[in-house]
C-alpha cells in the first residue's frame, strides 16, 4: 500500500503540473494573483502582503526569470508552476525523508477535495501555511516512530517549519493546534511512553505557538486586511450564529462538500469502532469548534474563492486524522475505501475545476476584445462603467490583469483598464495610472518598460450596448 500511495503521489502532481502550464493563463491572470505577479515584475523583486514572508520561497524561480529578462510568457508559467513545485517538495520530504506515504491523501485534500476555484487562486497563503502543516504533521510522526529522544533535534526542526507557517498565515495557528494536542493524546496513553515524556515533549511547544500567534493578533492593527477578521469574530458573538454567511456558503455548495461531509462521518465511525473515544472526541470537538471560529470569524461573507479558501482548513481536520488511523489501525479493506473515496473527492475537484476555467476563459476573451479595440483605436488607458465590466467578477485588479495580459503577447503597446469608481483622480493628466482602488499616486511612470510599454495618453471611457465586450470609445 506504501508504494502505491507514493506512486499515487508522482502521478497526483503531474497531472497538478501539466494543469499549471495548460491553465498558467487563468491561474496569473485574476485578481490577487496578477496583483502580486505583476508588482513582482515590476519592481523586480520579492513582494510580501501583510507580512507574510513565506511567499518568497514560490516566487524565487518567477522572480530569477524576471532577473535574466526572460519573455513574460515564460514569468507567468513559472510563477503558475512554482507554487506546484513547493507542494510537491513538500511531499517529496514527507514521504521519503519522513516516511509518511499516506500524507498524500491529506495533500490531496487540501489542493482537490476543498478547492475548485483555489485552484485559480494559486498565491492565497492558506495554501501554503496549511501545506507546512502538512510537513508538521509528518515530521512528528516520523520523530516519534524513528527519532525519539533527540529533543533538542524535534524542537530545532519543529521551529523551522513553524515559522514557516508562522509568516504564512494566520489560519496555520488551527491546524498546528490540532496537529500538537492529536499526538499529545495519542501518546498519552501509550504503555510505552511516560507521560513526563509527553509532558515535556508538547507542553512548551503549545505555550509558545500560543504566545507567539496571540503576539501577531494584539499588533494587527484593526484596520488592516487581517484585523478586520480578528475583531469580526467577536463582533459576530451578537448575531444569531446560523444566519451567518459561512453555514449558508456551505449549505449552497452542499454537493461539493458532501463527498468530504461522508469521509469524514466514515472516519469518526472507524475511529469508534476501534475504541479510540478520547481520538473521536477530540477529532469530533476540534473540528465543531474551528467551524464555530469560522463561522463568527467570516460571519459577514466574503467572494466564492474567498469563502472557499476560508473553509479550505477543515480538510485538515480530516486529513491528519485519516493519515493516522490509516498507519496505526486500518484494516486492508478500510485502507483501499479510504484511498478509493479521497480519489472520488480529487475526481469531482478536476471536473468542476474545467468547468470553471470557461468562467476564466470567458474573463480573457473579454481582455481580449478591450486589447483590440484600444489597438484600433490607439487608446490604451480605458475607463469601464461598472455595467461594461466582467459579468459576475471581482474587478478591483482589471489593470494589473490588463497590464499583463496585453504585455504577453509582444503588442506594440501595453493596456490599461480600470473600473470607473469615484476617486478617478485627475483624468486630464496623461501620465495617469489607475492601478487598484487602494492605491493612489500611481503613473505610467512606474512601469516597468521592459514588459510594460504604456503610452502617456489621457483616459477615454469605454461605451457598451449593455452586453460586457461589445465595445466603443468615447475620448473623456
Amino acid at each position: 500500500m506504501n508504494k502505491a500511495l507514493l506512486r499515487l503521489g508522482h502521478l497526483y502532481f503531474f497531472i497538478l503540473f501539466i494543469g499549471s502550464i495548460v491553465f498558467f493563463r487563468e491561474r496569473t491572470l485574476y485578481m490577487d494573483c496578477a496583483y502580486q505577479c505583476f508588482n513582482l515584475i515590476n519592481s523586480e523583486w520579492f513582494f510580501v502582503a501583510s507580512k507574510r514572508y513565506s511567499v518568497v520561497i514560490p516566487e524565487l524561480i518567477p522572480l530569477v526569470c524576471v532577473w535574466v529578462k526572460a519573455p513574460l510568457w515564460l514569468i507567468l508559467m513559472a510563477f503558475s508552476l512554482s507554487y506546484t513545485l513547493l507542494y510537491y517538495i513538500i511531499f517529496l520530504i514527507s514521504s521519503y525523508t519522513f516516511r509518511t506515504s499516506n500524507i498524500i491523501l491529506a495533500m490531496m485534500l487540501v489542493l482537490s477535495g476543498f478547492s475548485v476555484q483555489s485552484y485559480f487562486h494559486i498565491v492565497t497563503e492558506t495554501h501554503q501555511g496549511l501545506m507546512y502543516a502538512v510537513l508538521l504533521f509528518a515530521w512528528i510522526g516520523y520523530y516519534n516512530q524513528f527519532s525519539s529522544g533527540r529533543l533538542l533535534l524535534f524542537y530545532f526542526i519543529t521551529a523551522l517549519i513553524l515559522i514557516m507557517a508562522f509568516f504564512a498565515h494566520p489560519v496555520t495557528l488551527f491546524p498546528i493546534l490540532f496537529i500538537i494536542g492529536f499526538y499529545f493524546l495519542a501518546e498519552w496513553n501509550r504503555p510505552d511512553i511516560k507521560r513526563t515524556t509527553v509532558s515535556k515533549k508538547y507542553v512548551p511547544l503549545l505555550a509558545v505557538i500560543l504566545l507567539v500567534y496571540l503576539w501577531r493578533v494584539i499588533i494587527t492593527p484593526a484596520n488592516s486586511y487581517d484585523g478586520q477578521f480578528y475583531w469580526q469574530l467577536f463582533a459576530s458573538f451578537r448575531k444569531p450564529i446560523f444566519k451567518l454567511f459561512p453555514l449558508l456558503y456551505i449549505m449552497l455548495h452542499i454537493k461539493f462538500y458532501l463527498l468530504q461531509l461522508i469521509i469524514f462521518m466514515t472516519l469518526l465511525r472507524w475511529y469508534w469502532l476501534k475504541k479510540g473515544k478520547v481520538l473521536f472526541f477530540y477529532v469530533l470537538v476540534s473540528t465543531l469548534l474551528f467551524s464555530f471560529i469560522l463561522q463568527l470569524a467570516f460571519g459577514n461573507g466574503d467572494s466564492d474563492v474567498m469563502m472557499e479558501k476560508n473553509i479550505m482548513p477543515l480538510a485538515l481536520f480530516l486529513g491528519f486524522p485519516l493519515c493516522y488511523y490509516l498507519t496505526s489501525y486500518a484494516t486492508h479493506k478500510q485502507k483501499k475505501i479510504a484511498v478509493l473515496l479521497v480519489l472520488l473527492s480529487v475526481l469531482i475537484s478536476f471536473a468542476y475545476e474545467i468547468s470553471y476555467s470557461s468562467v476564466l476563459n470567458k474573463r480573457l476573451s473579454y481582455y481580449s476584445r478591450l486589447c483590440l479595440l484600444a489597438d484600433k483605436e490607439n487608446q490604451h488607458k480605458i475607463l469601464i462603467p461598472d455595467y461594461c465590466a466582467p459579468h459576475k467578477s471581482i474587478n478591483w485588479a482589471l489593470c494589473p490583469e490588463m497590464l499583463l495580459y496585453s504585455s504577453l503577447d509582444k503588442r506594440n503597446c501595453a493596456t490599461a483598464a480600470y473600473v470607473r469608481d469615484s476617486n478617478v483622480g485627475n483624468l486630464c493628466d496623461s501620465n495617469l495610472l489607475l492601478f487598484v482602488p487602494f492605491w493612489e499616486n500611481c503613473n505610467t511612470g512606474l512601469l516597468n518598460p521592459t514588459y510594460f510599454n504604456l503610452p502617456r495618453q489621457k483616459y477615454v471611457n469605454v461605451q457598451c450596448d449593455g452586453h460586457p465586450g461589445h465595445f466603443n470609445l468615447q475620448q473623456h
